[in-house]
């Protein structure tokens, strides 16, 4: 994913959420929750370091299974 299409899925994701980052609540919903991990899952897979992008990804991945398990 080169950076014109993350920042698109950025700019996508900012328009979606419509304003929920000003609640004091926002990203606590489970809905939130998954698709933020999703979104820093794929953006992990531009870090270069590669102990990182596992670190990132893995942390990723258990917001996301705690998500669909919390839906």
């Amino acid at each position: 994913m080169n950076i014109k299409s993350r920042m698109d899925l950025v700019l996508q994701l900012t328009h979606w959420f419509n304003g929920h980052w000003e609640d004091p609540s926002w990203g606590r919903d489970h809905m939130v929750q998954t698709i933020l991990g999703i979104v820093i899952k794929e953006l992990s897979a531009g870090i270069v370091d590669t102990e990182a992008q596992k670190q990132v990804a893995g942390a990723a991945d258990k917001v996301i299974a705690a998500g669909l398990r919390a839906n």
